[in-house]
C-alpha cells in the first residue's frame, strides 16, 4: 500500500527508487492503445523521435512520460490524454477502495494488456452494439457456470 501524507494524500515522493503505480498504469494504457491501433513500438518511437527502447520503458512504467510527450502520444494514437489515465483511480490511492476492488482492477488490466485481451478488444470494437450486448451476456453466462 502507498504511504500517505498527514491529510491522507498519497506520498508519491516516498516511492523514489521504485516504479510509481500511476506511471505503470499509464504505460500499460499506452501499450494497449498502441496495440489496438496496430502500431509497433518502433513506429511509435519513430513518430516521437526516440528509440523503441524508450517506448518499452514508458510502457513498463520504468520511465515517466513528460506532459509534452504524453500529449504527442495521445495525438499519435488518436485518443485523449485523459483516456491514457483510465484505471488510475483503481490503484488503491483512494483509502475507500478495498483490496478486492484493487485486485479485480489489476486482473482486468492484465487481461486487457494480454495478447488475447487485445485480440478480443479489436474484435469487439468492430461489432454493432446489439452484438456486443449478446457477447457480454454469453460471456457472463459462461463465467457464472465456471
Amino acid at each position: 500500500m502507498m504511504a500517505l501524507l498527514d491529510d491522507n494524500r498519497p506520498n508519491l515522493a516516498a516511492q523514489r527508487g521504485t516504479q510509481n503505480p500511476i506511471d505503470i498504469q499509464v504505460g500499460q494504457t499506452v501499450k494497449r492503445r498502441r496495440a489496438v491501433v496496430g502500431m509497433s513500438q518502433t513506429e511509435l518511437a519513430n513518430e516521437l523521435g526516440i528509440t523503441f527502447q524508450q517506448v518499452q520503458k514508458y510502457e513498463k512504467g520504468a520511465n515517466r512520460i513528460s506532459a509534452s510527450r504524453l500529449y504527442l502520444i495521445a495525438k499519435i494514437l488518436g485518443c485523449t490524454i485523459e483516456s491514457l489515465f483510465d484505471g488510475v483511480e483503481k490503484l488503491g490511492l483512494d483509502p475507500d477502495v478495498s483490496a478486492p476492488e484493487i485486485e479485480r482492477a489489476k486482473r482486468m488490466t492484465d487481461f486487457a494488456n494480454s495478447p488475447q485481451g487485445i485480440q478480443l478488444l479489436n474484435a469487439v470494437s468492430g461489432m454493432e452494439t446489439i452484438r456486443r450486448k449478446r457477447l457480454v451476456s454469453l460471456a457472463t453466462a459462461i463465467a457464472d457456470t465456471a
